[in-house]
């Protein structure tokens, strides 16, 4: 997945797109997923934080 579709999936309603994008996150370099990641913190869904 492309990091473009990354970021509008963690933006996403749907929980389980969120979920998948944050696993996809795992192929990029810590620089590019953190500050993503951090976006996450205060997921109204548990599993997402």
């Amino acid at each position: 997945m492309e990091l473009h579709q990354i970021e509008n999936n963690l933006n996403s309603s749907d929980p389980q797109n969120r979920i998948k994008a944050i696993t996809e996150l795992r192929h990029y370099e810590p620089d590019l997923v953190v500050p993503l990641l951090k976006g996450r913190m205060y997921d109204q869904e548990f599993v997402i934080r």
